[in-house]
């Protein structure tokens, strides 16, 4: 039985199917993001690509679904295409499953019931709480840094989310120990994004998956001994480890022990993967457009001191970042039953690619989408599903108040102290894993924050995301 979403009438989809879908896959498989500005660029957009062998078990067709159209109904309607979890699913009942049971894997009613459960620790009111902490982690990491000195950016940013993260929503006690885990958490992430355990997952000696599957073993037992610790200290409080520890304990909204070991992995790097990428990227653009960043530092020192909710210069240049240069670039929904997408038909099992990064770029919403042009804020409103840095519907992120809070601390904390400037001739390429990152980091100085600075020459498939040629 079809089970037909509401849509408007759009041009017919482009099916590919045999020897025609291989270039695409090995395309997608080197550059997702090069791969779906392709394909738009060359059938619109909606295509599908059927599988090009089959050697048994079903027929899985991946679908390039792009625009608001297409993102309402595909992040729209969460019950016919299902979120996944983080990386590799691993062996049933083994440790590496069990760190992938997020919220984003949850079925309903269990993920209504514990989003609802974690909600009130990244609302408003707690993060207003929050934000001493945050100046007090800033201004440490902060201090850390020198005038010309040479840093990578990209890592500096990383640290800086992970002790937030840390002491903030997990309530670890000091900067060695958030470091310590934020860095675990990501390097479990990398390892599930490897080609190596992607397309070759078979637990033998020397294989990235096994590999894989020992670190997971690894990073659930460092997890155990938080959930333990804090068991242990019988001390309340309202960061996500506490909520959960304290309803599995109670019995209350479906928690399982499982669950605390997949929340905590998933919601951590939740937490600092993307605000990091965001601010690394915004940094990058700021240090290319560096009458921005001055007109930027000009706001941040006219503004009483922390203040940092009524600056509408800081609103727009991270909302434009966040546009130009989205950390989720992609979505990634596995069909639940048959069903039709813009007059396609899909099956169980299908699954449907939508994309921010090309969401972002729709000329009609935003002329010169490859422009940093944080003024056009000022007079354009997109709707839900037009921009969507935070993805959308119903399974959207749960932490846009805290990551935005976040961001802008630490952008009002270092502009008036520091100007940046990327190393010249530096490759900036683009890598797709979790999120949309620096392929090489990004290698920066550091430079008082009066002097004169230009922008650097750039090297990579930057160029291809973002129009530089004008600030020379």
């Amino acid at each position: 039985m079809m089970f037909p979403l509401p849509v408007k009438a759009t041009a017919a989809p482009t099916v590919l199917r045999g020897g025609a879908t291989w270039p695409w896959y090995l395309h997608y498989l080197r550059d997702p993001i090069g791969c779906v500005i392709a394909i738009q660029e060359r059938y619109g957009s909606l295509t599908a690509l059927r599988p090009p062998l089959r050697f048994g078990g079903p027929r899985r067709t991946t679908v390039f679904a792009f625009g608001p159209r297409q993102n309402e109904q595909v992040l729209g309607h969460p019950e016919v295409f299902r979120t996944g979890g983080q990386g590799i699913p691993g062996p049933r009942g083994s440790l590496q499953s069990k760190l992938r049971q997020g919220l984003t894997r949850m079925k309903e009613p269990k993920h209504r019931s514990q989003r609802q459960l974690l909600m009130p620790a990244v609302m408003k009111g707690a993060v207003d709480r929050y934000v001493p902490a945050m100046q007090r982690i800033i201004t440490e990491e902060l201090e850390r840094w020198r005038a010309h000195a040479r840093l990578d950016m990209d890592l500096e940013m990383r640290h800086i989310t992970m002790r937030i993260t840390g002491e903030t929503l997990f309530s670890e006690p000091d900067r060695d120990s958030s470091l310590k885990f934020g860095c675990m958490v990501e390097e479990w992430l990398r390892r599930n994004y490897t080609v190596g355990a992607t397309y070759f997952p078979v637990n033998c000696p020397g294989s990235s998956y096994r590999t894989l599957l020992k670190y997971a073993e690894r990073l659930a037992g460092v997890i155990g001994a938080m959930i333990s610790r804090r068991r242990a200290a019988s001390v309340e409080g309202g960061d996500f480890l506490s909520v959960l520890i304290k309803a599995r304990d109670e019995g209350r909204a479906t928690v399982s022990e499982n669950d605390l070991l997949g929340q905590t992995a998933i919601l951590f790097a939740a937490s600092f993967e993307t605000t990091a990428t965001a601010l690394s990227w915004t940094l990058f653009l700021l240090a290319q457009f560096p009458q921005i960043a001055a007109n930027l530092r000009d706001e941040i020192g006219s503004a009483p001191a922390g203040e940092v909710d009524n600056l509408p210069l800081l609103d727009a240049v991270i909302k434009e970042s966040m546009r130009i240069l989205p950390p989720v670039a992609l979505t990634i929904r596995a069909v639940t039953r048959t069903t039709e997408l813009s007059g396609l038909a899909l099956h169980k099992g299908d699954r449907a690619i939508c994309s921010h990064y090309l969401t972002h770029r729709i000329p009609e919403l935003y002329p010169n989408p490859n422009g940093f042009v944080p003024q056009r804020w000022a007079t354009i409103k997109p709707g839900h599903y037009e921009y969507i840095p935070f993805s959308a519907g119903p399974r959207q992120c749960i932490g846009p108040v805290f990551a935005t809070r976040m961001i802008k601390q630490v952008l009002a904390a270092m502009l008036p102290r520091f100007g940046f400037r990327v190393i010249d001739n530096v490759r900036i390429d683009r890598a797709f894993r979790v999120t949309m990152v620096p392929r090489n980091g990004l290698p920066m100085s550091i430079h008082n924050p009066n002097e004169k600075l230009r922008p650097a020459r750039v090297l990579g498939n930057i160029h291809q995301m973002v129009d530089l040629e004008r600030v020379h």
